[in-house]
């Protein structure tokens, strides 16, 4: 299989924690940046709880902080979810980091995807202020992407109000940008991601596996926020499995829109289902083979010495 050039925009985050040591992990995918966002947490914190993963997966990849608050809004987080530091305030046995860039966001991402040798996969897998900012400023990189992989949304409702999941609701001019951008895009939403819920035994056989299995364990204590609150889902894992394991998931081809107004629906996510609408730009990924997502992530985690 040719390795597929990735660049990963993240906000870490528990489960962005389980996403990138998955992909760091995933001997076809060649990640050539990591950014960061506001998010979950402030993008100070999670700038260097990216450094830190990204060291500790002994890659040496460039990381670049991102964008301190979403387009229009004050920045939304979620640290009662995630805890103060994002990793459900674990306290890191050899607290040693990656380089960190000197330049901004957008010029890393143009340099990066511009110079590719060939189409990039963009993995957005925190609000979307990044890809926005970067699709605006550089219209003609849409050339040079071959589609983006995102975490956000969910047709079946939200998680952070009643109608919109977190990402969304954190920057939804930012997600109305890039889902009517026009690029292919695969949708990992909350129809798909709630139904990857750890369980007891996938934590053991993680923390069986090596440090970085053990790692894992640590931060996804099963007396935690994360586990209580969200139920224990490994949501940002998905828009990064279905890279090279599509076959693993199920999807609908759709149109989604993002809600910008004021009020309840704010940064909720719609799909055109009419009857004569089913050909989107927006693979929809609904249901997961669990057993089968399971494996998959301690196959990538075993291969960490």
């Amino acid at each position: 299989m040719e390795k597929e050039i990735v660049v990963i925009d993240c906000d870490p985050g528990i489960d962005d924690a389980y996403a990138l040591l998955y992909a760091l992990a995933d001997k076809n995918l060649d990640v050539r940046l990591v950014s960061t966002v506001s998010g979950n947490v402030n993008v100070d914190v999670n700038t260097k709880n990216a450094q830190r993963i990204v060291k500790m997966a002994n890659k040496n990849i460039p990381i670049v902080k991102g964008a301190t608050r979403p387009l229009v809004k004050a920045a939304h987080y979620a640290e009662h979810v995630h805890g103060k530091n994002g990793m459900n305030n674990y306290i890191y046995k050899n607290d040693e980091m990656a380089e960190l860039l000197e330049i901004s966001v957008l010029k890393a991402y143009y340099q990066v995807i511009s110079k590719a040798e060939k189409p990039v996969i963009i993995a957005a897998i925190g609000p979307l202020t990044n890809i926005a900012k970067l699709l605006l400023t550089y219209p003609d990189i849409k050339n040079k992407i071959k589609y983006l992989t995102i975490m956000g949304g969910g047709l079946k409702g939200g998680n952070t109000t009643i109608a919109a999941e977190f990402n969304f609701y954190a920057d939804p001019e930012a997600a109305k940008i890039v889902l009517e951008s026009g690029l292919p895009i695969i949708m990992a939403g909350l129809d798909v991601t709630e139904k990857t819920i750890v369980s007891q035994k996938l934590l053991e056989d993680l923390k069986a596996l090596n440090p970085i299995g053990e790692f894992l364990y640590d931060i996804l204590d099963p007396k935690s926020s994360y586990m209580q609150i969200d139920k224990g889902s490994l949501h940002d894992v998905v828009a990064l499995m279905a890279i090279n394991n599509l076959d693993i998931f199920s999807f609908e081809n759709l149109d989604v829109y993002v809600e910008t107004n004021e009020g309840l629906t704010r940064g909720m996510s719609v799909a055109d289902r009419r009857m004569n609408s089913k050909n989107g730009k927006v693979k929809v990924l609904v249901d997961v083979d669990i057993k089968r997502f399971n494996q998959e992530l301690i196959n990538k985690i075993k291969s960490y010495k």
